[in-house]
């Protein structure tokens, strides 16, 4: 439990860049379990690639997304009093989670991995009080899904 008070308050210390960074590297690293699982449908999926597609699972998915599980969540905890953050961080990941489940149940840890490391750098994004939460936020989620579907595009 150090080692995570540790790492926190590093991160929130560190240059953006190297924070922007890390945070992206995090979705990926917890995503490997993932891979092991039956019925992945983050690697599974069919679908062909159209610029609407694209355009909304890279940009607005995420923009949305945001501001729903991280900026919306957070104020409406906070008008509640709730101010733990790992009550925070579980309440958002769980309905993050849920809301990318609905086909395949498979994915949840997966998805439930990624609302962790979006509302963790949502937060400490707030107490870096560097730049906006939500376009730090919205940056990691976006360069995860743009990574995403270009590999989708060239590997697949």
């Amino acid at each position: 439990m150090r080692e995570i008070k540790n790492t926190l308050i590093w991160l929130k210390e560190v240059n953006q860049i190297y924070f922007l960074f890390i945070s992206l590297i995090a979705t990926y690293l917890v995503s490997i379990p993932s891979i092991f699982m039956d019925g992945n449908e983050v690697l599974n999926y069919n679908v062909d690639i159209t610029f609407k597609f694209f355009s909304l699972l890279v940009f607005f998915g995420p923009l949305l997304e945001t501001f729903v599980f991280q900026f919306l969540i957070y104020e409406f905890l906070k008008f509640l009093n709730i101010r733990n953050k790992i009550v925070v961080v579980i309440i958002s990941s769980v309905l993050f989670s849920i809301t990318h489940v609905i086909n395949n149940i498979g994915d949840l840890n997966h998805y439930f991995s990624n609302g962790i490391i979006f509302m963790t750098v949502y937060l400490i994004s707030i107490d870096r009080k560097e730049n906006s939460p939500f376009l730090n936020t919205f940056i990691i989620h976006f360069l995860r899904n743009l990574i995403a579907v270009l590999g989708r595009i060239f590997f697949y």
